[in-house]
């Protein structure tokens, strides 16, 4: 695991897993597959800048993942966004129930 990316990766994995939350539901919710989504959580890789920004909305902002991407990254406008993320993301676990 590299080092810069434990704390932040530590979170994510604690954060999906206190929400009761699978791999498979956040990777889906998040557009990305289980697997990436587990190096990432493992610290084995960081997240693309797109990827991010998409965890932070889906997480409203609990997980910093943007900010290690895009210093300019407009918080406000993400968390206006993370509604309609929070949305879908229960409309898929809905459909899959």
């Amino acid at each position: 695991m590299c080092y810069t990316l434990r704390p932040v990766a530590t979170l994510l994995q604690q954060t999906r897993k206190s929400r009761g939350l699978s791999l498979e539901e956040v990777a889906a919710a998040v557009s990305t597959d289980a697997t990436n989504l587990s190096r990432i959580e493992r610290g084995i890789q960081p997240p693309k800048r797109e990827l991010a920004r998409r965890l932070f909305v889906f997480y409203r902002g609990v997980i910093p993942l943007a900010r290690i991407h895009d210093p300019d990254f407009d918080e406000g406008a993400a968390v206006k966004a993370s509604k309609a993320a929070t949305k879908a993301a229960r409309q898929h676990a809905r459909a899959g129930a």
